[in-house]
């Protein structure tokens, strides 16, 4: 999934759609909704974390190129800021998510500066959220983030993994 691409999530439980755009990442994919309507339907569907630790990791559905895959979707919207340019250097404490965090991937709020990571503006978030697959790490740590793996082998939902996904692209 390139950066640039646009995708569908669906919370296969409540059936509750929005469109996402991938707009970095490389260990991950980090996503933003693409207007108010889909931030809304995120919120409608599992709500937002104020941190790492309350965010949890929830299944979705990825469609991809017309495939379903299955992935999880983090909800806690970080590291960004409709005031700033994208990819401008500014203070940690500036950017959504880090003057809270105590998480792991919060190790660099010790730094001057971080990249703002907010593409789309006027969507109702400030920064991205992170979708992970299996084997996805973290940006800071570059080891696997906990429990990911585990939520994607508890799917009980009939679409392709990822890896499936990938023998077929």
């Amino acid at each position: 999934m390139p950066i640039g691409n646009t995708v569908d999530v669906t919370d296969p439980i409540s059936n509750i759609r929005w469109k996402m755009k991938r707009t970095y990442g490389k260990l991950h994919a980090d996503m933003e909704p693409l207007t108010q309507s889909d931030t809304n339907a995120i919120k409608k569907a599992f709500g937002f974390g104020k941190n790492y630790e309350d965010a949890p990791y929830h299944k979705v559905i990825i469609t991809i190129n017309g495939i379903d895959v299955v992935g999880s979707l983090m909800t806690f919207a970080h590291q960004g800021s409709d005031k700033h340019k994208p990819e401008e250097l500014v203070d940690p404490n500036l950017l959504s998510g880090y003057s809270t965090s105590k998480s792991n991937d919060s190790i660099y709020t010790d730094k001057e500066a971080l990249p703002n990571w907010n593409y789309i503006q006027d969507n109702g978030v400030e920064g991205h959220m992170c979708l992970y697959f299996p084997g996805s790490a973290s940006h800071y740590t570059k080891l696997p983030v906990k429990d990911i793996d585990d939520v994607m082998k508890e799917s009980i939902f009939p679409f392709l993994s990822f890896e499936e996904f990938l023998k077929k692209s």
